[in-house]
């Protein structure tokens, strides 16, 4: 009981310390758009580095082997020794960024990154134990080491809510939810205006971030997970999702992209009856012409996803993420694209 206690404490301390120092950050009022995720080629990337989180260990070093050595590597730690020990840990020089208290692996849902370099976060902190909380730090600190422009966005959000495609940003229900003393039509004007791009906001939507379940292939093209072609794949998997409402909402998200002009393709995915556990592999790492692909040791459900993204033209650098999706992401959670070449 007393740990318990403590515990909350330290949360509840996290997030007033977060929402001091956040009320010095100002309201973001220029418009710059969501950096692309599917366009040009990786020049910098931020990763979270927590020594005891071994379940991403396999994940970094396969990732980390295929990505070129001219990419520029920005690790965020708890303290300066992590950042070495990441440096001996994966062989990869890193750009330390400090934090200064403990750190969750998840690089992806504090901010979002935008084309110009600047970085915008939300203006409260999210839920969850003091490391989670903890996350909405890295950002403030990367934009301090950087020189980078820091704004807070007038609504909540994680970054995985939203995904940069085309120029345009998609976005769903799931976003909305965060917000619900907004109208969507109040939500979707106000991140216009931050972004200066449109959102395709997407009213039916599976419960989890908007990236799980789709992934940008080319100029105006998508692929939207297909949960009914990932359970045919995996017949004995015990704890499969295999509800048609589910299912569903992968359509309904198919059926909004089409409807707002984009060509959609499907690729297999697997829900799990675990919330937030799927299997997918539209969660990866997108350049042109180059994926990569988180795999699960799945044969046949990491081989119909391969053969998908092959047929598109795509040169696929498999990631293992088997050890990373029972905690409710995959590599694109992990990985959080900071500037790209176009």
């Amino acid at each position: 009981m007393r740990n318990t206690a403590l515990s909350i404490a330290k949360g509840v301390f996290a997030a007033l310390v977060f929402h001091a120092v956040v009320a010095w950050v100002p309201l973001e009022t220029r418009s710059v758009p969501a950096l692309d995720e599917g366009a040009g080629r990786m020049r910098e990337v931020l990763l979270h580095y927590e020594p005891s989180a071994s379940f991403v260990h396999r994940t970094y070093v396969e990732f980390l082997a295929w990505l070129p050595s001219d990419v520029k590597v920005y690790v965020a730690v708890e303290k300066p020794e992590h950042a070495a020990e990441f440096e001996r840990e994966y062989g990869r020089t890193a750009t330390p960024v400090i934090v200064g208290r403990p750190i969750t692996t998840w690089s992806r849902d504090r901010f979002v990154a935008r084309e110009d370099g600047s970085v915008v976060v939300p203006p409260e902190a999210h839920g969850g134990p003091p490391a989670r909380l903890n996350d909405a730090f890295v950002p403030i600190a990367f934009a301090g080491l950087e020189g980078r422009r820091l704004g807070s966005a007038p609504f909540r959000f994680d970054g995985g809510d939203f995904l940069a495609a085309s120029g345009r940003l998609i976005a769903s229900s799931v976003w909305a939810s965060r917000n619900s003393e907004w109208t969507v039509t109040e939500l979707v004007s106000s991140a216009e205006k931050l972004f200066g791009q449109p959102v395709v906001y997407l009213p039916e939507a599976p419960e989890h971030h908007v990236g799980m379940a789709i992934a940008p292939v080319g100029q105006d093209h998508v692929l939207v997970g297909d949960a009914r072609w990932g359970a045919r794949l995996c017949p004995d998997e015990a704890d499969a999702d295999r509800s048609e409402k589910t299912a569903a909402l992968f359509d309904a998200c198919a059926a909004s992209l089409e409807d707002a002009g984009f060509l959609v393709d499907r690729i297999p995915v697997l829900p799990t009856t675990t919330r937030f556990v799927w299997l997918t592999y539209t969660n990866g790492i997108h350049e042109d012409g180059v994926v990569y692909l988180p795999t699960y040791g799945r044969t046949a459900l990491d081989a119909a996803a391969t053969e998908v993204y092959r047929t598109l033209g795509f040169e696929v650098r498999p990631v293992d993420a088997s050890q990373v999706y029972v905690y409710g992401g995959t590599l694109h959670c992990l990985v959080h694209v900071i500037r790209r070449d176009f």
